[in-house]
């Protein structure tokens, strides 16, 4: 297979550089090049609904953060030296990475790439003038570009056709751009569609009204079976009929895909303690469809199984602790990277 080629981030004539990233089962482009000691913003655009693609961490800095369903999301990285940096969904599984290359710049090298960017996303160069400190013309850039072999001879003579102008004073070609014809024609489509749903005929809307009525019936409905089934579990916690489920002097610890909650598990020395585990998480995330807490120390190893039907699971566990006070490690090796991840650590306090 194979690799697909780095994009470039693009920088703007202000001299900050961007990179537009999709976010669908993996990271789109995996691969970016970029200036170094120079800050970069990357705007995620995510599309699926993969929990795994709820978080993504880079290595350099040591960044942790959340990405939005159906929207966009900028994380600016801080200017940093030559190298490469890595990212990595919250789970491990899809990668992606960063160059960032020593690379000479200027105000000059920043207005060329605006006007090559323009040119790929097919924008046609408009009449204007000129900011004093631009050196060159926009018509001098593109025959620029071509020169380098940046730009294809088709796009170097449409380009040419579009920034053709008399050089006469200070009305020579910007290096403003215009939105394409497209985008134009997709405008007065979308007016076009708008006048018609207007005007759409009595019995549509009576139609609509009907199944808006067969739509809130529906909700009336489900609303109520959601709230007896909220009152029969209220009324069997309270009567003490989901006894088997829990034991009243088990401390409750969650466990998910971002670790132990609490992180700090405190409990008294030289006795048998239940801890009842309970999670909502569902068997894909985890390995063998499992959470664990395992202590390497204390010979501890407990298994809790995938929510189910129900949404949850829950099971209480009894604990021999030690005599000896003092601080001990737990971990899950079934989820998130297991016990190489430190976000799946948790501490077992022995307090005497």
């Amino acid at each position: 297979m194979i690799a697909a080629q780095p994009v470039r981030a693009r920088v703007a004539a202000r001299g900050d550089q961007t990179v537009e990233v999709g976010v669908d089962h993996g990271y789109r482009p995996q691969s970016i090049v970029a200036h170094a000691g120079v800050p970069l913003r990357l705007v995620f655009h995510r599309r699926d609904d993969d929990p795994c693609m709820d978080r993504i961490v880079f290595s350099s800095p040591h960044l942790d953060r959340r990405l939005a369903r159906g929207t966009a999301t900028t994380i600016t990285l801080p200017a940093q030296p030559a190298g490469e940096i890595r990212f990595a969904c919250g789970m491990g599984r899809y990668h992606g990475q960063i160059e960032l290359r020593a690379e000479p710049r200027s105000s000059l090298d920043d207005v060329r790439a605006a006007a090559a960017d323009a040119l790929r996303r097919g924008w046609r160069l408009v009449r204007g003038p000129v900011p004093p400190t631009v050196e060159e013309t926009a018509a001098e850039i593109v025959r620029a570009r071509f020169a380098r072999g940046e730009i294809t001879e088709d796009e170097f003579q449409r380009a040419r056709t579009c920034t053709h102008a008399n050089h006469t004073g200070d009305n020579v070609m910007s290096h403003e751009i215009a939105p394409p014809r497209t985008e134009r024609r997709a405008a007065e489509i979308a007016e076009k569609r708008s006048e018609r749903r207007r005007t759409r005929s009595a019995a549509y809307r009576q139609e609509q009204r009907r199944n808006a009525r067969i739509r809130t019936a529906a909700f009336a409905v489900i609303a109520v079976v959601v709230l007896g089934g909220g009152i029969w579990l209220a009324a069997g916690d309270l009567l003490g009929q989901r006894g088997s489920a829990t034991t009243e002097s088990a401390s409750t610890v969650r466990m998910s895909m971002a670790g132990f909650e609490p992180g700090e598990i405190r409990v008294p020395a030289g006795q048998t303690v239940a801890l009842e585990l309970w999670t909502t998480d569902a068997a894909p995330h985890l390995m063998n469809g499992v959470h664990t807490m395992i202590s390497d120390e204390l010979g501890i190893y407990e298994e809790l199984p995938a929510a189910g039907p129900t949404g949850e699971s829950r099971r209480v566990v009894q604990i021999k602790t030690p005599s000896t006070p003092g601080t001990y490690d737990i971990y899950c090796d079934t989820c998130c990277g297991g016990k190489d991840s430190p976000t799946m650590h948790g501490k077992l306090i022995v307090e005497a």
